[in-house]
């Protein structure tokens, strides 16, 4: 969520880019200069029209390229950000900017040993590029190799003490290496460094919910909702919290709420589908963890996270499973 403060200096900017253009038709700089604006605004017609127009008076203007791909990287189109950062770098061979971001985009196409590749690049001819390092531990992140990660992570605060998000990375490595403490602490100064840093919040209160400290992960979650109500994930993760203080019913209300901001969110189906299996509504809790498993969800590890068998299930809540429903918990 973009502050209107924020927006305000975008829309300056935008304003002196007119000016430019009116005074100079044909000034390709203020095109991609204005591109960049209506980017961070989240208008994506609008910045790649204007770097269109700024190709097309300069052919050969790698910055345009550059901030094109940057352009279909915020909107998801990581083919063609792949395609201008690969442009760009051939018009500019040692632009890491263009290496790194070209290695996001394959990470989120992920095809993570190709992005780790073009990080190592934009690192070779920047060895004190601090975005870099962090784009890398994301990539060795995902990959499962978190103590990599950690120690790029490392490196980037050294070189950018102020870089919210590589604590936040690093938080997260921690994590999943179990070392709850560590990572919380991570996530406060990420949070101390950047309050309005939604991400932090919601990564805080996972880090409670390990330690098994739900109604402060609760509270976190809370915190992530209001920054940023349009992400999904707090709301899934608010209601496993609900869901282990007992209360199923306020759960099935936050995976709601998380479908509705990301239906295709196999893991709320599955814990939605876990939420009705307490409360007895076999058909929709069969519909749930069948749409689960078509989504890509292991729904019999995931149950075994939590239970060592159906029997388990059964005594633990006094509930029966239909045998239909334990069969595709077991099988």
């Amino acid at each position: 969520m973009k502050t209107q403060t924020k927006l305000h200096y975008f829309d300056k900017a935008i304003e002196h880019y007119n000016k430019a253009i009116r005074l100079k038709p044909n000034f390709a700089e203020a095109y991609t200069g204005r591109g960049v604006a209506y980017q961070r605004k989240g208008e994506y017609d609008r910045a790649i029209k204007d770097h269109n127009r700024a190709i097309q008076l300069i052919p050969h203007y790698a910055t345009a390229y550059f901030n094109r791909g940057r352009t279909y990287l915020g909107s998801g189109e990581f083919d063609c950000a792949i395609a201008d950062f690969t442009k760009a770098v051939t018009l500019k061979p040692h632009y890491a900017e263009a290496y790194t971001n070209r290695g996001i985009a394959y990470q989120n196409k992920g095809e993570y040993d190709r992005a780790i590749v073009d990080h190592n690049t934009a690192i070779q001819f920047n060895p004190e590029f601090a975005y870099a390092y962090n784009n890398r531990g994301i990539a060795y992140y995902n990959k499962n190799r978190f103590d990599q990660a950690i120690e790029d992570y490392n490196r980037a605060t050294q070189l950018k003490p102020e870089l919210a998000q590589a604590y936040n990375n690093r938080g997260n490595a921690y994590r999943k290496k179990g070392e709850y403490d560590r990572a919380i602490v991570d996530f406060d100064k990420a949070i101390a460094l950047k309050p309005d840093y939604a991400e932090p919040y919601n990564n805080r209160g996972n880090a409670y919910s390990c330690k098994g400290e739900h109604k402060r992960a609760i509270q976190n979650y809370n915190k992530a909702i209001k920054l940023k109500p349009e992400l999904a994930k707090p709301y899934n993760n608010r209601g496993v919290a609900y869901f282990h203080t007992g209360n199923a019913k306020r759960a099935i209300d936050d995976y709601n709420k998380a479908l509705e901001r990301n239906e295709g969110y196999a893991d709320a189906y599955y814990n939605r589908g876990e939420a009705r299996l307490h409360l007895s509504e076999f058909d929709k809790a069969r519909e749930d963890l069948k749409t689960a498993k078509e989504k890509g969800t292991d729904i019999i590890n995931a149950f075994n996270n939590d239970y060592e068998s159906v029997t388990d299930f059964e005594e633990k809540n006094d509930v029966k499973l239909p045998e239909g429903i334990a069969a595709m918990l077991t099988n």
